[in-house]
């Protein structure tokens, strides 16, 4: 019987801040009936025994890096770094509080994700 090896390759598939997220890791060889494990992995993400990588990004996630371990029912095993990279995604909700006319407009946009030090950028404004 060949030995277990995990098929799933790294970096994952990209986690988005704030919306669900969800990758099924595989393996071949071994004795079928296999056990997922990961260590190292970040509070919001999480490995059930199954297999299914699953989490939601919280605002303040980078890419995620972990190690995951699979064992086989003759208690053999297999193990390998992931990566789970996550977007960064604007938080500041739309629409926008509403303008008075002839009044200065003023709103601070947040963004999560990434490394910091933002550079903003708009297109399609209207004068003023």
């Amino acid at each position: 019987m060949p030995a277990v090896t995990i098929t799933t390759t790294s970096p994952l598939p990209m986690a988005t801040i704030g919306t669900a997220y969800s990758q099924t890791f595989a393996a071949v060889g071994g004795v079928g009936g296999y056990t997922w494990q990961a260590t190292g992995a970040p509070a919001w993400l999480t490995l059930s025994s199954a297999g299914v990588l699953s989490g939601v990004p919280p605002a303040t996630a980078t890419t995620a890096s972990f190690t995951v371990k699979v064992t086989d029912s003759a208690n053999a095993s297999a193990s390998g770094s992931f990566t789970v990279p996550v977007t960064l995604t604007i938080i500041t909700t739309s629409p926008l509080p509403p303008a008075t006319v002839t009044q200065p407009y003023s709103q601070t946009l947040t963004a999560g994700g990434g490394t910091g030090g933002y550079l903003w950028s708009a297109t399609g404004l209207p004068g003023g």
